[in-house]
């Protein structure tokens, strides 16, 4: 797998000196290369990320179980989709809770685990459509001694509108209640 390199100070100002040039002829240079830095840059940075977080994975696989597996999941067109439509979903994503139940879907597609093509798209679309409470709630639904930090406000209530609704009790952070 390849190596990201990282963004420096350096990068920046050549951005910034590209589009202070741009400027001169034509204005639309100046907005197109502001829009490449103030947009393009933190998005390409948060594929980066992502790609270094799933290389990280699958190495640390190959590591457990000793075999070289990443050149097989190269040739399997059912993994390609998976980490392409992951890949998709994470670069839109800032949330942390969305971004691991994505690795962890390509981690379980990555191990033969997953379930069958359509059940992985509808996976992949549930966590892009669902929010992190969503998640933590499904979480407890799964195990009801589930005791992971949930979102910040989803212990006590949730935000509709201009009102809050409050919600059963549900585990704080650091905390499970008996249900």
């Amino acid at each position: 797998m390849t190596d990201y390199p990282e963004k420096t100070l350096t990068d920046a100002a050549h951005s910034v000196a590209r589009a202070v040039l741009g400027s001169v002829p034509i204005v639309g240079a100046a907005a197109t290369e502001l829009f490449n830095y103030v947009i393009a840059e933190p998005v390409s940075e948060r594929r980066e990320e992502w790609l270094k977080e799933l290389e990280a994975r699958l190495r640390a696989l190959e590591a457990e179980f000793g075999e070289p597996f990443i050149d097989k999941l190269s040739d399997d067109p059912s993994f390609t989709t998976v980490v392409l439509n992951a890949t998709q979903i994470a670069i839109r994503n800032h949330e942390q809770e969305k971004l691991d139940a994505l690795a962890n879907a390509v981690t379980n597609a990555a191990l033969g685990r997953a379930p069958n093509d359509l059940e992985r798209a509808i996976l992949l679309w549930l966590i892009d459509q669902l929010t992190p409470a969503h998640l933590a709630i499904l979480s407890v639904m799964r195990d009801p001694k589930e005791t992971r930090a949930w979102p910040s406000g989803l212990a006590t209530s949730v935000l509709a509108g201009s009102s809050k609704l409050s919600l059963l009790p549900f585990p704080t952070s650091h905390s499970a209640r008996n249900w």
